[in-house]
């Protein structure tokens, strides 16, 4: 897969490594910002994301937007089965529309490339037509649907 290119734009915000004493509650803050309109939508908390992170979880496979001192958004990438994958994507809408989602997506894959992933995959909610319009725009493909069931308490 080649890298796509974000086109020349002036940005107003930074990519930086998964690094600070408040990457977690950040984390949490941003998905919650950035899920919250969505069909599959449950809050998590700092608490939850850290205690139940994956074994093989690793903090060099995160990646954060910031924005005026304030963290705006994040890419989670995981290697599985000899793919990346692109476990979570996520920016607040106040952030929206202005190309960090994209910025974050383009750096991931540009990660994924540098440790020799062939292909990058993801999963995206059926309801996000915001994420799916970038993910189109971006190369990727639609190869099948997956249903998730949830419980809520």
């Amino acid at each position: 897969m080649s890298t796509p290119r974000l086109p020349e734009i002036d940005i107003d915000f930074e990519i930086q490594p998964f690094v600070g004493s408040r990457v977690w509650e950040d984390w949490a803050r941003i998905f919650n910002e950035a899920s919250a309109e969505l069909a599959s939508f449950v809050p998590v908390t700092a608490a939850s994301l850290e205690d139940h992170r994956p074994p093989d979880f690793r903090p060099d496979q995160v990646l954060f937007a910031r924005q005026k001192k304030k963290r705006v958004g994040y890419v989670h990438l995981r290697p599985s089965r000899g793919v990346a994958f692109i476990e979570e994507l996520a920016v607040i809408p106040e952030a929206w529309g202005q190309g960090v989602g994209a910025a974050l997506l383009v750096a991931a894959i540009e990660l994924a490339e540098a440790r020799g992933f062939p292909q990058v995959a993801l999963t995206v909610d059926q309801s996000n037509k915001r994420a799916r319009a970038l993910y189109a725009r971006l190369g990727f493909e639609r190869l099948g649907e997956r249903t998730h069931l949830v419980r809520r308490p």
